[in-house]
């Protein structure tokens, strides 16, 4: 039953919890934080000193909080009956025409799953089996809901629902028999502690929920191409384009309600997305010229739960494949997720005319196996183009349904550089060692590698530096709690690694100063793991002198030009 289900699942995932802190070396000794107090001190009382830059980007999108969730929908009690629960066929028939024939795609306004098909019509919520000839029928929820929707998603077991006041109501058990339905407020914070979450953008076409989980999905598959067993509770968010299209953030219901948390758009987050569509932690965004870019991300496996999974920023050569999520977690030989997970990916542009109705969903077993979809038109006949999500052609499927997306100009020739928006003016420069300083310009806080320059005895190398918002390498690190939108006087954390590109690996043997910096500073390698906070006026280097142990790091600030 769903009560036993659901009981299970929050018990497994507080057990998982438990056996990563089991496993952590925080379970043998006193937590400490990354720094030293002296240290930590010394950080706080530099960042009070500097406070002469704007923060960055401003204003978080909050709504202006209206109202509250309607009062009839429990909070966090798992209730059937308050929702109306009942076998499908014995639900109202809908008494509404205009109820679509067919759902071809996941939007905001129907969807589906493996089981149920969904559309909201007037306020309402009806649902029917998918791939059936069932009439459709009202869907079970709460009756002071009834008439008071404005936008659904659904993907796996969950859809969401918002009210014109944006606030998010979830329906859980979405694959299973309509009479085991139920909805909840809670959203937000561990174990959805918080009793609400209310989204600033509700524009049909610019938010999406996604699940990954262990039933459908079963695992991830990293850069390397090793395989990860997805964990016990999965990974739910919803994504919300702000209204300029320039972020894309990531809710989820085990974090705070803070607009912390972002994908990042394609070119250093200045690409400009007009509407987004996700599944099973895969989304799809496009521009105005249909420019189509796709990412897999989420705060598992992005690198953000080092109490679930085991992270490196370098290959990891382990050959011992874990059995489940228990093997991988707890066994050090088995493979650890490479992060930073890869950038946004350009599809290939489509032959014809399409619209910014887009659509993702889970198809099969693994994380690469995502279907999208494209409404548009071909040779004057309307429908939608299709392809998995690493092919390289796109098909057309004729439907001769009215388009309800708006046309882009689709051109072509690829237009990704003629809707940027201007670059970060967060700017960091300082030294590292006695002769050896970096410049980071443009720092984007929310994309995975930033371009730098390192200028190590007046020779200037370029180089990468990779980047995990959300944590100081440790489980007593994460982010569990409110942060603040965007570069302020509150310190972002990241998990960071700086990479020498061949060119400046070799120079080594030219520059004997280079490469005593790469022996001292750098440990040796070629690619290094470190840690950084960042405010509005400095980002401060965390340099551990022991390899994961994060204590007395070695600190150098870089000041905001």
């Amino acid at each position: 039953m769903h009560s036993s289900r659901t009981g299970a699942l929050a018990a497994a995932s507080v057990l998982s919890l438990g056996v990563s802190l089991l496993a952590s070396p925080l379970a043998t000794a006193a937590p400490t934080p990354l720094l030293g107090a002296s240290t930590g001190a010394a950080l706080h009382a530099a960042h009070t000193q500097h406070a002469t830059y704007p923060d960055w980007p401003g204003q978080p999108p909050r709504p202006a909080r209206k109202g509250a969730p309607l009062s009839c929908v429990p909070v966090h009690d798992d209730e059937p009956e308050a929702t109306n629960a009942e076998d499908f066929d014995e639900l109202p028939l809908a008494r509404v025409a205009g109820l679509p024939t067919r759902v071809d795609m996941r939007d905001n306004t129907s969807s589906y799953n493996r089981e149920w098909e969904v559309t909201l019509k007037d306020g309402q919520l009806y649902t029917r089996p998918r791939h059936s000839t069932k009439e459709w029928r009202l869907a079970p929820m709460p009756s002071c809901m009834r008439g008071q929707l404005i936008g659904v998603s659904m993907d796996a077991e969950e859809i969401v629902a918002l009210d014109k006041n944006g606030w998010v109501y979830t329906m859980f058990e979405a694959q299973e028999d309509t009479d085991e339905w139920y909805w909840k407020t809670a959203w937000g914070s561990l174990l959805r502690t918080e009793d609400g979450f209310q989204m600033a953008n509700t524009h049909s076409g610019q938010w999406s929920l996604s699940i990954i989980n262990v039933n459908d999905d079963k695992y991830y598959t990293d850069k390397d191409g090793v395989t990860h067993h997805i964990s016990l509770a999965g990974c739910t968010q919803i994504l919300e384009l702000s209204p300029d299209g320039r972020h894309l953030f990531s809710h989820d219901p085990w974090l705070p309600n803070d607009y912390s948390y972002e994908w990042g758009t394609p070119v250093q987050s200045r690409f400009i997305a007009r509407s987004v569509s996700a599944s099973g932690s895969v989304a799809l965004i496009t521009n105005k010229y249909g420019d189509l870019y796709t990412r897999m991300w989420d705060y598992d496996y992005s690198g953000g739960d080092p109490a679930q999974f085991r992270y490196t920023f370098t290959k990891d050569t382990s050959r011992h494949e874990a059995e489940d999520w228990f093997d991988q977690r707890l066994n050090p030989s088995t493979p650890k997720i490479r992060i930073p997970v890869p950038d946004w990916t350009q599809q290939p542009k489509i032959p014809g005319e399409i619209t910014d109705r887009l659509s993702v969903e889970s198809v099969a077993v693994g994380s690469a196996h995502r279907l999208l979809k494209v409404e548009g038109r071909k040779n004057g006949v309307t429908g939608y183009w299709k392809k998995m999500l690493n092919d390289r052609r796109w098909t057309f499927v004729p439907t001769r349904l009215p388009l309800r997306g708006t046309l882009l100009e689709n051109s072509p020739r690829d237009r990704t550089m003629d809707t940027l928006a201007p670059s970060s003016p967060l700017n960091y420069r300082g030294k590292l060692s006695a002769n050896a300083s970096l410049t980071v310009p443009h720092f984007a806080y929310q994309s995975p590698h930033q371009p730098v320059t390192l200028t190590v005895g007046g020779k200037s190398y370029p180089i990468t530096m990779h980047t995990v918002y959300g944590r100081l390498g440790t489980m007593a690190s994460q982010e569990l709690f409110a942060h603040s939108y965007g570069v302020t006087q509150q310190p972002r954390r990241y998990a960071i690694a700086f990479e020498l590109p061949s060119a400046v690996w070799t120079a080594q043997h030219s520059n004997p100063a280079l490469a005593a910096f790469v022996k001292s500073y750098l440990r040796g390698e070629r690619t290094h793991t470190m840690y950084m906070t960042v405010t509005s006026d400095t980002m401060t280097l965390l340099n551990p002198l022991v390899p994961g142990i994060s204590l007395t790091p070695q600190v150098a600030e870089l000041d905001r030009y």
